[in-house]
């Protein structure tokens, strides 16, 4: 049979998890707050799916800029270091 001091640890273990919950409510609450307010996303399934579009044009982008250097170096590397050379 459970003594007074069972039910009493099982009490505090029961309102800790109970805080801990709520806190973990309120963040949740906060983070989707802010996902609404900073991108305009309504819950988290959306969240990830703008996540994975700005990771897509962010890897275009990295692709294009990587493709237009590459072209810019192949086009003048010569004449800068003949530049650089002269100086």
């Amino acid at each position: 049979m459970a003594d007074l001091a069972d039910v009493t640890a099982l009490k505090q273990s029961v309102e800790k998890l109970q805080r801990e919950s709520d806190r973990a409510s309120g963040i949740l609450e906060a983070a989707l707050k802010l996902l609404k307010e900073q991108f305009g996303c309504a819950d988290l399934e959306e969240a990830e799916a703008l996540c994975k579009e700005l990771k897509e044009a962010e890897a275009k982008a990295r692709a294009a800029f990587s493709k237009a250097l590459q072209e810019f170096e192949d086009e003048w590397s010569a004449t800068l270091t003949e530049s650089n050379d002269e100086s």
